[in-house]
């Protein structure tokens, strides 16, 4: 089991808070109405497939460690905390 796997079990618990998962795919995890509205403790982005991985090495040109690389297969990326810590994958879009 990942290090990562063993944070989304923390993350998780959470969710009795309320969640949600929008049409993308991002798990927005303990929801936090007195913070803001539509506040969610937790983001967390859906995975690479391999074949995204695979793209984004040959675009950088080297691979990937292997701990990130197994990272973006079960998340593209996250914002924990309500963005106290954030990790950042390829993003998609501008």
């Amino acid at each position: 089991m990942s290090y990562f796997e063993e944070v989304l079990k923390i993350i998780h618990q959470a969710k009795p808070l309320g969640c949600r998962v929008m049409p993308d795919g991002t798990q927005l995890i303990g929801h936090v109405p007195h913070v803001a509205p539509e506040a969610f403790l937790h983001q967390v982005f859906p995975p690479l497939t391999a074949g995204e991985i695979n793209e984004l090495e040959a675009l950088l040109g080297r691979p990937l460690p292997q701990e990130f690389s197994e990272f973006l297969g079960l998340a593209n990326g996250c914002h924990l905390f309500v963005a106290t810590l954030s990790i950042f994958g390829r993003r998609k879009n501008y």
